[in-house]
């Protein structure tokens, strides 16, 4: 394998790049940030217009702007230059700003950005010539004829085998090189590098059709630590040949991900399910995971012996924290059906290996259990509070319960389910502590004395703080517990993003290294897609009435610059007048809601405008959402098109009784509707709601218990709970017996617990006391609510002789995708209400 050392000099090709300046569009645009450099003069973010999409880069000291068409790709920026690499096209783009140039190479085929130590990697498919470029200095090293190459988790160290077998170990920070013994006598191409970070070794992962073998590489030796079948027949399990979840365990084990061995067929055999009623799980979702799901054998590194920890027969998932220490559970040991994820008994297997115990007071949801490198004992959340776990003591001890704070999201109101979702992950802040998100604050727990303090004041100033993604990237490893956020920039310092009461509105502060907190920018609207470096961040804002912004905010000067104005076709964007008003009831409850007002609305005159209610759930969150006049009405109502033609828009929010989900809809609409009609010039004698999803269950369920409403439009809804309840749905692999029960539907008991209260809460039983025209909207592929409920509806209303019409769109499922569907149905929606509020001449396909 020969290598050279060289500096790398640029044959520049001009690509097509222009002044800075804002491209016009009719068509709705959409934007996310990208990257903001430490000078804050480069700015990356991604635009996509009509499906199309694109990756562009602002120079802000040259104001020039570079723009490929390719949407989130890997790339490399700083303020010197820049590297994009499209996988589509298999191109590499180099920029440099200070030239103004950009140079392309065409047919690389894999890259890697170590951006901890700044160094590029990729393969020329044509030569397979390997280069590592330094992004710095633009240093180079080359090397010839590599068929195969990785490179370890920490960004250290570089595996390199070329076509006549060769074998070189290369530090990537101190350029240092060991050559290895040729790998003829490998049995089989390598498939897989495992990296020992603790000293140079390394392991190498090959297969055959029947074994599976490893190898050590050390010390210039070369040494075969086994041979493994690929099934095997006395353990009933087959090794997964991917190797993607394959980990190093304390530089003595490797761990291989195993599956169940599949039952061999014969042609004789019926083509036939067996699902059990004893079984523990839903036999299609069993088998499922039993497919999907690897579970664990060790390979040990000094005998060569294999243990396999595997149990076929049960559905064990494997977890293993930064201490290296092996845990399972039974995914479907205390599954009631009852919920989407079922709390777990947690199992810990001895040093050995050879047996596990249950650690029994740790009952909670595995997604809820994190793992973090500095600090040993398990991280879990189990209602409303979070926990650590001491094995000294056996028990849980608590980190939050003690607080006079709420940890749990309470915008996640489903019954029983509340207890289970934390605010945003614990942070591990510089390798001596956690921060924790409460409703209002962010707290310090300290690693050391096991203290936690309130760093923040929002309880007292109303506001909820939460720590920006900026701060962090998620990290995660084969069979980590949960993915967890890392500070990997080593910042010292905390972005943090802010609302106040009902969102009404949001700001952005920042928690010094000193832990001072400075308030940098606050609006009527909606901070998105934060991104930052040392001094500078980006960030998007958007109103109602103000397309979303690409704004660029400098820390230290307190300034903000205005760098993309999406959607500018969209002239009439200021002309929105949106509104949201809460207030508290005579019971100490809220209510709310958001009012979208006429074009030509004139609050000095008389005139009264018809209103379109369109429901779901909570709509505060929305309040600051901008839409633009192109989007269509499919899933949701597009205010734009109907404010446009004098319309009012009205989004309630809506406060769930438990038991009561149908009654609290109507009582939450009906009270919104009055307190607006009261304020402002509805006309509630032509009034239309619309709902998608659960907003269109409530939606059958309001027009079967008011006649207020002059028109209804229901898409994807259900209308009677009890058949959808018990029916098996493609996409979770399970019945719906969890949605009714303990989630969205908040009924809080199953159908035999209480009949009744399921016939109560099922719009088809009240079917008779529809006079209000509904038009239902449904697609003959939708297995999320089953098209049949549409059906159902449908067939009600019509043997009951009421108006009713129901639009199927052919191969559509929950949502309609094709455009010209989208079209469609967009334009039947307008019709409908156009029709029934506003008097306009009757569609033909409504008759």
């Amino acid at each position: 394998m020969k290598f050279i050392k060289q500096i790398v000099i640029y044959m520049f090709l001009m690509l097509s790049w222009s002044m800075m300046g804002q491209e016009t569009s009719n068509k709705a645009e959409m934007i996310t940030t990208e990257f903001v450099s430490d000078s804050g003069n480069i700015i990356a973010y991604n635009l996509t217009v009509a499906n199309k999409s694109h990756f562009i880069i602002k120079d802000l000291a040259s104001l020039n702007e570079y723009k490929l068409e390719m949407s989130s790709p890997k790339f490399y920026l700083s303020d010197k230059n820049g590297m994009i690499y499209n996988l589509k096209t298999r191109e590499l783009h180099f920029i440099d700003f200070k030239a103004q140039q950009i140079k392309v190479l065409q047919n690389i085929g894999k890259v890697e950005i170590l951006k901890n130590i700044d160094r590029l990697i990729y393969m020329d498919l044509k030569t397979n010539t390997l280069t590592i470029l330094d992004l710095k200095t633009h240093k180079s090293t080359s090397f010839d004829k590599v068929k195969f190459f990785s490179v370890s988790p920490n960004e250290r160290k570089l595996v390199m085998i070329d076509e006549n077998n060769s074998c070189v170990l290369l530090d990537l920070k101190t350029n240092k090189k060991e050559v290895f013994p040729n790998l003829d006598k490998l049995e089989r191409p390598i498939k897989k590098v495992v990296f020992n970070e603790s000293n140079n070794a390394f392991y190498l992962i090959s297969n055959s059709v029947d074994d599976m073998f490893v190898y050590e590489v050390q010390k210039n030796n070369l040494r075969k630590i086994g041979k493994y079948p690929i099934v095997n027949e006395l353990e009933k399990t087959v090794i997964d040949t991917l190797f993607n979840s394959v980990r190093l365990l304390s530089n003595q084990e490797l761990v291989i991900g195993v599956k169940p061995l599949q039952k061999k067929r014969s042609e004789q055999d019926a083509d036939v399910q067996i699902w059990s009623g004893s079984q523990k799980g839903y036999t299609p979702n069993v088998e499922h995971q039993k497919n999907a799901t690897n579970q664990i054998a060790l390979v040990n590194l000094k005998t060569g012996n294999w243990m396999s920890l595997a149990d076929v027969n049960v559905n064990l998932i494997f977890k293993i924290d930064e201490q290296n220490q092996i845990y399972c559970f039974d995914m479907f040991e205390n599954d009631s059906l009852s919920f989407i994820d079922s709390t777990v008994s947690i199992y810990k297997y001895d040093t050995y290996k050879k047996s596990k115990i249950k650690i029994n007071d740790m009952n909670t949801l595995s997604k809820n259990i994190f793992s973090y490198k500095s600090f040993s004992p398990l991280i879990f959340f189990w209602k409303n509070n979070w926990y650590y776990y001491d094995e000294s003591l056996n028990k849980k001890v608590s980190i939050t319960a003690n607080l006079k704070d709420n940890f749990y999201s309470k915008y996640v109101t489903y019954t029983n389910e509340i207890t289970n979702n934390p605010i945003g992950i614990p942070l591990e802040w510089n390798d001596r502590g956690l921060f924790f998100t409460s409703e209002n604050d962010i707290w310090y727990l300290d690693f050391k004395t096991k203290e936690i303090e309130k760093k923040t004041n929002g309880d007292n100033k109303g506001r909820s703080y939460q720590i920006a993604s900026a701060n962090y990237n998620l990290f995660s490893k084969n069979w980590i517990w949960s993915a967890i956020p890392l500070n990997t920039n080593n910042y010292k310092d905390l972005i943090l993003h802010y609302s106040t009461l009902m969102n009404t509105k949001q700001g952005i502060s920042f928690f010094t290294d000193k832990e001072k907190l400075i308030d940098l920018t606050e609006d009527q609207a909606a901070f998105t897609q934060i991104k930052r470096s040392k001094n500078f961040i980006i960030y998007i804002k958007e109103k109602p009435n103000s397309t979303p912004k690409i704004y660029l905010y400098d820390i230290y000067k307190r300034k903000e610059s205005l760098i993309y104005d999406s959607n500018s076709f969209d002239t009439e964007v200021e002309d929105v007048l949106s509104k949201y008003e809460f207030w508290q009831k005579e019971n100490g409850e809220l209510a709310g809601g958001i009012l979208t007002f006429p074009k030509n609305y004139n609050p000095f005159s008389l005139q009264k405008y018809p209103v379109v209610v369109f429901v779901y759930d909570k709509k505060y969150h929305k309040q600051h959402t901008y839409l633009s006049p192109e989007t269509l009405s499919v899933s949701k109502i597009n205010f734009r098109t109907f404010i446009a033609d004098d319309y009012f828009v009205l989004e309630p929010d809506i406060y769930y009784i438990n038991g009561e989900t149908g009654n609290s809809a109507l009582n939450s609409v009906n009270e919104v509707i009055d307190y607006f009609a009261e304020r402002y010039p509805i006309d509630t004698s032509k009034m239309g709601i619309y709902g998608h999803s659960f907003g269109g269950y409530q939606t059958n369920y309001i027009i079967t218990h008011t006649n207020r409403f002059k028109a209804a439009i229901t898409s994807a809804g259900v209308a009677e709970i009890i058949s959808e309840y018990f029916n098996y749905s493609q996409y979770s692999l399970q019945p719906n017996l969890w949605r009714y029960e303990n989630h969205q539907f908040r009924l809080g008991k199953n159908f035999y617990q209480d009949k009744e209260m399921y016939i109560k809460n099922s719009p088809l039983f009240y079917a008779q006391n529809v006079e209000t025209p509904l038009l239902l909207i449904t697609g003959n592929k939708d297995y999320v609510v089953n098209w049949q409920q549409s059906l159902l509806m449908f067939n009600a209303l019509k043997k009951l002789n009421k108006e009713v019409t129901l639009l199927i769109y052919e191969n559509e499922d929950h949502y309609i995708h094709k455009d010209k569907n989208q079209k469609d149905v967009s334009s039947k929606v307008k019709q409908w209400f156009d029709y029934y509020l506003k008097d306009k001449e009757k569609p033909e396909w409504i008759d």
